[in-house]
């Protein structure tokens, strides 16, 4: 796992030594990181505008930008950071809430740092195996391995999952592009399918487990076949 996190805090002191510390523990944890650290929210917020982070550990009393009116404007960044408020004003923990933090560290009680990077893990380890869109102001979020297939219709695509359909805009190469590496077919023009989900491949159709059968175009047979048989041999290591 390779995560980029970013540190802003106006003392730059404590900047120095939570940005070495907190790297340390990521590291005895076998996770690569690259850091930047920024003394001032309207600095960092210009630096990841366009090269967005994973993890953003934020003080909240800063001069310029204050943690809270930088952690809004994070809302707003591609990727979504996860932010940790971290700041000695113990008094604003329930403020923070506000502002959906991933988590609050008191500067004076930084024994907690390796529990909330564990926590940090396990959520992104957990994240990459969830597909996210948003449909009808929804946020919606399922599990790879349970959506069956994708079908494009039109300007959107179907998600069919193995207990629920649901519809957004969006267009299906790109979706494809996104889940390389998960064992997906495009196996037709207008479907993308889970290989876990296929019975069996016969007379150019897949045969789904739910009993659907999905077609297979004429361009796409022999790298369809080939996709199918690279995941059986995989499944049977």
């Amino acid at each position: 796992m390779k995560l980029k996190i970013v540190f802003c805090d106006d003392d730059e002191e404590f900047l120095k030594y939570f940005t070495d510390k907190t790297t340390e523990i990521f590291q005895q944890m076998n996770v690569n990181v690259t850091t930047e650290a920024f003394s001032s929210g309207e600095v960092m917020l210009d630096r990841i505008m366009n090269d967005t982070a994973d993890v953003v550990f934020l003080d909240i009393d800063m001069p310029d930008m204050s943690g809270f009116e930088t952690a809004l404007k994070l809302e707003n960044l591609p990727g979504n950071p996860k932010v940790i408020f971290v700041t000695g004003m113990d008094h604003l923990v329930y403020d923070s809430f506000s502002y959906h933090p991933f988590w609050f560290l008191r500067k004076t009680d930084l024994n907690r740092l390796s529990e909330v990077v564990k926590k940090l893990i396990h959520h992104f380890e957990t994240e990459k195996h969830l597909f996210y869109f948003e449909t009808g102001g929804q946020k919606i979020h399922i599990p790879i391995d349970k959506i069956v297939y994708f079908e494009s219709r039109n300007h959107d695509v179907v998600v069919n999952t193995e207990s629920s359909v649901w519809k957004y805009r969006e267009k299906i190469g790109n979706i494809e592009k996104n889940l390389e590496g998960y064992q997906f077919i495009r196996c037709h023009h207008g479907f993308l399918v889970n290989c876990r989900h296929v019975a069996l491949i016969s007379r150019g159709m897949l045969h789904l487990q739910n009993s659907r059968i999905i077609p297979i175009s004429r361009s796409r047979q022999k790298e369809t076949e080939k996709k199918y048989m690279e995941y059986m041999r995989s499944v049977r290591l």
